[in-house]
């Protein structure tokens, strides 16, 4: 779990982090599936679309900077995913949030 926290931003695959700690793609699918409410893409894009509502808060970067800086190289498909894990779109998520933050201050 640290391991996929520490390199989300990395094209990781199920079979690329089995490797990595010399277990079988099939062993790590049914760990995740025991031990977490979630499957490991689940958990990977979880992971990435959270560190992505961070850096959209914080508006340095343009939405498809973003999507390559967490690990996808799809924007298309980050958009997707975005989409649904927040609710809502890239942009209107960071619209949303601009605004908050406008009327904080």
């Amino acid at each position: 779990m640290n391991y996929i926290k520490n390199h989300h931003h990395e094209p990781l695959s199920l079979t690329e982090v089995a490797k990595q700690f010399h277990f079988s793609p099939s062993y790590l699918s049914s760990y995740f599936s025991t031990h977490n409410k979630e499957g490991f893409n689940e958990y990977l894009n979880r992971i990435r679309i959270e560190e992505a509502s961070k850096l959209l808060i914080q508006g340095a970067a343009s939405i498809s900077q973003i999507s390559a800086m967490v690990g996808y190289s799809d924007h298309s498909y980050f958009c997707k995913v975005f989409k649904k894990v927040q609710g809502m779109s890239p942009s209107q998520f960071k619209r949303k949030h601009t605004t908050v933050k406008r009327w904080k201050r």
